[in-house]
């Protein structure tokens, strides 16, 4: 499968796994006028052997669970959502073998989880600590946040923020973690393993655990 969109407006998840992708791997495309894959009675699973790109607005009453793996002997299990991601009851998790690309607002009622460079969610990782969250657009918004990848975010281009809670860690030897909150945030745990940590928010910082390796700055 090339591409895929749906609509379920009544119980029980939309649930896909594709295990023959074509070359670029599988587009959310349009269903409806603004829609690319809607569950108002339920979560949104989709599990893929190859990049996800969200093209149209992934929404859903339930949790949404995007996962991407690398293809064999290729390190191109990428995310990008050029469109909304939200779940308006649940939790949002995005788990790539690769980089994670936030080009438009995602939004989770519960625990948005973005993992880059994922060997938990994800079984077929070719490629460790070259996988990073990446900010290019959008607004990452939930009360509890936990990212991860080789970087997260960049110096000069942060992940823009509206969180109460953030763990992060950054596995890059030289990745660290840039990040700019709209409001209040509390920095439950922030690890680097080599690089700095740099907090730009507008309201606060409680700062519970903020570590960088090799005596980066914070």
């Amino acid at each position: 499968v090339n591409d895929f969109g749906a609509i379920n407006t009544g119980s029980g998840n939309i649930d896909i796994e594709n295990i023959a992708p074509g070359a670029n791997g599988l587009d959310i495309i349009q269903s409806a006028p603004g829609i690319g894959v809607q569950n108002t009675g339920g979560g949104i699973y989709i599990t893929e052997a190859s990049p996800i790109t969200v093209n149209n607005a992934v929404t859903a009453a339930g949790d949404i669970e995007l996962i991407a793996n690398d293809t064999a002997g290729f390190d191109n299990g990428d995310i990008t959502n050029n469109a909304a991601i939200a779940s308006y009851g649940g939790n949002v998790t995005l788990a790539a073998g690769n980089d994670i690309t936030m080009g438009a607002n995602i939004q989770a009622a519960g625990t948005l989880t973005m993992l880059a460079d994922d060997s938990t969610l994800v079984t077929s990782n070719n490629s460790t600590d070259t996988g990073s969250v990446i900010y290019a657009g959008g607004r990452a918004t939930a009360p509890t946040m936990v990212l991860s990848g080789a970087a997260i975010g960049a110096d000069g281009t942060p992940l823009l923020t509206d969180a109460g809670t953030l763990d992060a860690t950054a596995t890059g030897t030289v990745g660290g973690i840039y990040i700019e909150e709209l409001n209040t945030i509390n920095l439950n745990n922030l690890l680097t393993t080599d690089g700095e940590i740099v907090v730009d928010a507008g309201t606060g910082i409680i700062a519970t655990s903020v570590v960088t390796g090799t005596d980066n700055d914070i």
